[in-house]
């Protein structure tokens, strides 16, 4: 009896694994190349230097990305030689990435920035959709004079597509005289913001990206200093015009904080200016929504006209917000008009979110793991 049931077991074991090796694979999307384009821009710093120093155009290849999931990563090259190395003759550059040499401060001698290994990412600059749709550009990157004790390093530099703040210098924050509470003209509580999407309408992925690190206090020059970073990209990754409606409008919602808080600082300059940037996205949004339901993007085109007219009312309140931001008398006041713009923008991301459910190409769900070892950004 107990060696039949032991047949019986060997024999269910057999199976069960002829099943599973007979089960098809689930192959995971091919990562596909793609180039990226760095726009102009301006970096503001280290501390006290200035002018702000305004950023050349660039370019980053053999980029392996997935277009579904909106992730990847920008392979690292080096060919060797002194050509492919820091002024220490020692640290390695990634030439895949061209990120241009800058003039800080209005010099005269430029200073290589560039995309380093030694670092925790090994050189490669990795790319990817946070819990918060942010677009995230994580890299080890050197600042290099021509002297080796001039490099200012900075490991795991993140960029990405919501908003930072200029922050006070590492010194100020931990009550200790010396630190420089600016970065080049901005002074320390400015707001930077970034954006993703199709914003040129071109049918491919375009934004603009932004950083507030601080120089490590163990530098040799200007350490604790704030640094600021804004600059825009290019891509050739395809990307629907609904798929970029939501992102964009996702998008939206990191300027609400920002919004109320230099409003309750009486910063009225800065908020018009946040104001005139919600303004001009929601005029691209409601623009796209419009060529989503022209091009039938929607399987259903229920709630897909009442989504489109809201967007367009959206735009239309944030266009009369900027004028209520114009005047000063009127400024402080906006609170209410804020909030409430907001919570409209909620309930469309959801109708939105609804409706692509229904379509062929979705916006994806954030894939990274941000309980392994992601420092959590404060989102503005």
């Amino acid at each position: 009896m107990r060696t039949r049931h032991l047949r019986r077991a060997l024999s269910a074991a057999i199976l069960l694994w002829a099943q599973q090796i007979a089960a098809p694979v689930v192959a995971e999307p091919a990562l596909q190349h793609h180039t990226f384009q760095l726009e102009g821009g301006f970096f503001f710093g280290p501390g006290p230097i200035v002018p702000d120093t305004k950023l050349p155009h660039g370019q980053l290849a053999n980029i392996r990305f997935d277009v579904e999931r909106l992730s990847g990563y920008c392979e690292f090259a080096n060919a060797g030689g002194r050509d492919g190395l820091l002024s220490d003759g020692r640290t390695r550059i990634n030439q895949n990435i061209d990120a241009g040499r800058l003039l800080i401060g209005g010099g005269t001698s430029p200073i290589l920035l560039t995309a380093v290994d030694g670092g925790p990412h090994h050189g490669t600059e990795r790319y990817y959709l946070d819990d918060q749709y942010r677009f995230v550009w994580r890299v080890d990157i050197a600042l290099d004079p021509g002297f080796a004790e001039g490099i200012i390093r900075l490991d795991d530099f993140v960029l990405n597509t919501g908003v930072v703040r200029i922050g006070r210098s590492l010194q100020s924050q931990r009550g200790e005289p010396g630190g420089y509470d600016q970065a080049g003209s901005l002074p320390a509580g400015t707001y930077l913001a970034g954006r993703v999407g199709d914003f040129d309408q071109d049918g491919q992925l375009d934004g603009i990206l932004v950083a507030a690190p601080h120089v490590p206090l163990a530098a040799d020059m200007l350490p604790g200093a704030p640094v600021g970073n804004r600059r825009g990209f290019k891509t050739d990754v395809p990307i629907a015009s609904n798929v970029s409606a939501e992102l964009m409008l996702r998008g939206v919602m990191h300027l609400r904080e920002p919004l109320l808080t230099t409003l309750a600082e009486a910063d009225v300059r800065s908020a018009h200016e946040l104001s005139v940037d919600l303004r001009d996205r929601l005029s691209v949004i409601a623009a796209t929504a419009q060529r989503s339901l022209a091009e039938k993007r929607w399987h259903t085109s229920a709630g897909a006209d009442q989504l489109v007219m809201k967007l367009v009312g959206l735009r239309e309140r944030a266009a009369g917000l900027t004028g209520t931001l114009d005047d000063a008398a009127t400024g402080m006041n906006a609170k209410s008009s804020i909030e409430q713009l907001f919570a409209s923008a909620t309930e469309a991301i959801a109708a939105l979110t609804e409706l692509n459910a229904s379509s062929a190409v979705q916006l994806p769900h954030p894939t990274r793991d941000l309980a392994a070892g992601e420092p959590r950004q404060k989102n503005y």
